[in-house]
């Protein structure tokens, strides 16, 4: 016998007539899911395809966005059921389409929206396609917990943690501290991971990057060297306190 085929799969480029006739219809859809992930492995330099595509829209543009569908060639395969999941599936060309209103770890999808990163999409005349940002994708992975998923989210920590040292590095004022805040929100701790703390230690270069770290590294060496890094007496004596304050162990 045979062997069977291996599944056909895809990037984001792959949905750029779809995508750019939903945008034409006026739907504001949120790609999340594999081919999300892929649109950042890509400017990492890590190919991630998918057999499928997961859309994200508002819960009161679904019948409006199934009835556009059919009448645009997808053939639906599965209508969104009362007190049930809010999903439905479509077919385009051969390939399953995922159009979700929910998921775990995602906020609404009208802030997934708000907070998605755009991608022009190359040979398509400049179209410009709504990706979830990452911060969100790794949480939605992080909550599915497949293990499938476990290498998008190893990708996608990798992505975030690079946003997180250089938003730290780059940044001024409060601003530079949003990433690395988001990234223990999404991971549901207080503290940094070891590995991005330790390289965030060189960039601590006022009392206010230290201030911070002092409150979320993992470990009392990390907040020591913090100490030793202050810049007077005064800012050293409030470091302290604050290291004392967290009850710092050994990690």
């Amino acid at each position: 016998m045979s062997p069977p085929h291996p599944q056909a799969s895809y990037d984001l480029s792959r949905f750029g007539e779809l995508l750019a006739a939903i945008e034409d219809a006026g739907f504001d859809v949120c790609v999340i899911g594999g081919i999300a992930v892929g649109a950042y492995g890509r400017l990492c330099g890590l190919p991630v395809v998918s057999a499928d595509l997961d859309l994200f829209l508002a819960p009161r543009m679904m019948d409006d966005f199934l009835d556009w569908a059919s009448g645009a060639g997808l053939t639906l395969v599965y209508r969104p059921q009362p007190r049930a999941l809010q999903s439905a599936v479509l077919d385009w060309e051969g390939i399953t389409i995922d159009v979700l209103s929910e998921s775990a770890g995602l906020p609404s999808p009208e802030l997934v929206a708000a907070r998605a990163r755009e991608f022009v999409l190359a040979g398509r005349d400049g179209l410009v396609v709504a990706v979830a940002d990452p911060f969100d994708l790794l949480a939605n992975k992080l909550a599915i917990g497949r293990e499938k998923d476990l290498a998008h989210i190893e990708l996608l920590r990798r992505f975030v943690e690079e946003e997180v040292l250089v938003s730290f590095k780059e940044e001024t004022g409060r601003r530079r501290l949003a990433a690395a805040r988001r990234l223990m929100e999404v991971l549901g701790t207080t503290t940094l991971p070891r590995s991005l703390a330790e390289r965030m230690l060189p960039a601590a270069r006022d009392a206010l990057g230290r201030r911070f770290l002092v409150g979320c590294v993992p470990g009392t060496d990390l907040a020591d060297a913090l100490v030793a890094a202050a810049d007077d007496a005064a800012e050293r004596t409030h470091l302290t306190g604050l290291r004392a304050r967290r009850g710092l162990d050994d990690p």
